[in-house]
């Protein structure tokens, strides 16, 4: 049996050693013509040297592609990848690049797959965009990603495609980190973060947008989420983006239905759950037709701004700190006001602040608050002083004509003390007798 049960115990190392010998490797690729044959053939696929392309790369349809920059650089003076396929994009040393000098660096095709896990990802037009694609998937893990002369993040609202065909069925954008570094060249325009002009959803749960002359996010159809992020932008001019005739602010924040896109419908949104939004221009803007509000089009549920968006809040508390930030929610104004010593609400909502700290003073300008359970409102002009939470302190001072201390109050204390005492004893010695028994 010890005979059996060592051989089979052997087979089984056989075979995990073999396992390890059939192991495909990377194929490592130092040429254009290396990588276009490696991408071509799908699988893993490692830059051994610094590549330049003169044609794009295109990953077919039915492949499926891991690519590994290995601290290594891809550079085209035009657009350098298209992902028709399953693609991912990682660089396991660190540091390496995918350089578009002239246009945009990665693209992708209909119904595509695209995973960006880190990469530093340079362009001119763009770094990471759908053109003309329905139905892709791209998922931004990490990284750094610039556009010198666009936006970072970009869609396309055309009605149809390069072959003229209409165009169904959206795309999905999830960012969960990297730093987006967005710039302006061309007069007239200004630079963007993400840009979403067609019916795409997009999901921001992290990453940090820094656009300098420009926006954070202009959307013109299409439903934005942001969770968490933040967005720093610059500029107080306004300007165009994308091929949209209309202008539009430097704002954190930007929906433009005044350009009536193609994709724009009725439910066409952004929703800001959390992040922080700092803008020279107001946080949020929204360019519209007369008769449209702005609230229909941008709504705010929590989050951190450099300006009042109170506009755009409708159940949640909006306060002002005192670095002039405003804050939107119930646990981020409970929290600035424990930490400031102050708060000033700006639209209280009728929200209910609890385990604000004595000493803290609310003032309220807009509707109404609860604080601890005491309701506050704009009345009371110097506002309202968190009071200390009472403690009982005995004293021998029989003055009948104090509450605290009062020989009422104290002797019924101490006679519910006494009682609760002798009780105790009573029953120690009834166990004494007991064991004696």
């Amino acid at each position: 049996m010890k005979k059996v049960l060592a051989t089979i115990l052997a087979l089984v190392m056989a075979i995990g050693l073999c396992s390890v010998s059939w192991a495909t490797e990377p194929a490592s690729v130092n040429s254009a013509e290396t990588l276009q044959t490696a991408i071509a053939n799908g699988g893993e696929v490692k830059l051994d040297a610094n590549i330049t392309l003169t044609s794009m790369l295109t990953i077919p349809a039915d492949k499926t592609v891991t690519l590994d920059l290995n601290g290594l650089s891809i550079t085209s003076a035009g657009k350098v990848i298209k992902n028709n396929g399953i693609l991912t994009i990682t660089d396991t040393k660190g540091g390496g690049k995918i350089i578009s000098t002239g246009n945009t660096a990665v693209g992708v095709g209909d119904n595509s797959k695209t995973t960006i896990k880190t990469a530093i990802i340079e362009s001119v037009e763009g770094a990471v965009i759908t053109g003309y694609a329905t139905g892709a998937t791209i998922n931004i893990e990490d990284g750094i990603f610039s556009a010198s002369d666009n936006a970072v993040v970009a869609g396309n609202g055309n009605r149809t495609n390069e072959a003229g065909a209409e165009r169904t069925v959206g795309n999905t954008i999830n960012i969960s980190g990297g730093t987006f570094n967005g710039q302006i060249k061309t007069p007239t325009y200004v630079a963007c973060g993400i840009y979403a002009p067609w019916k795409d959803t997009i999901n921001v749960t992290g990453g940090t947008f820094n656009i300098t002359g420009g926006a954070g996010i202009v959307a013109r159809a299409g439903n934005v989420t942001v969770t968490n992020a933040v967005f720093n932008t610059t500029g107080n001019a306004t300007g165009k983006v994308g091929d949209s005739r209309v202008v539009v602010p430097c704002s954190a924040i930007v929906f433009d239905s005044e350009a009536a896109y193609p994709a724009l419908t009725n439910t066409s949104a952004i929703s800001v759950e959390g992040g922080t939004f700092t803008s020279e221009a107001d946080a949020i803007s929204v360019v519209k037709p007369e008769g449209e509000g702005a609230a229909e089009r941008v709504s705010v549920t929590g989050g951190t701004f450099s300006s009042d968006v109170s506009d755009f809040v409708d159940s949640q508390p909006v306060a002002q700190r005192n670095n002039g930030e405003y804050v939107v929610g119930t646990s981020a104004v409970v929290s600035a006001a424990n930490t400031d010593g102050s708060i000033t609400i700006v639209e209280g909502n009728d929200a209910q602040l609890t385990g604000v700290n004595p000493g803290v003073k609310v003032v309220v300008r807009g509707s109404a608050v609860s604080v601890n359970g005491t309701r506050v409102t704009n009345d009371d002009v110097n506002g309202y002083t968190v009071p200390s939470r009472y403690y009982y302190y005995p004293t021998t001072d029989t003055k009948t004509t104090d509450t605290k201390g009062s020989p009422k109050t104290f002797d019924a204390g101490i006679a519910l003390y006494v009682g609760m005492a002798l009780t105790s004893a009573a029953g120690v010695a009834f166990v004494g007798k007991k064991r004696e028994d």
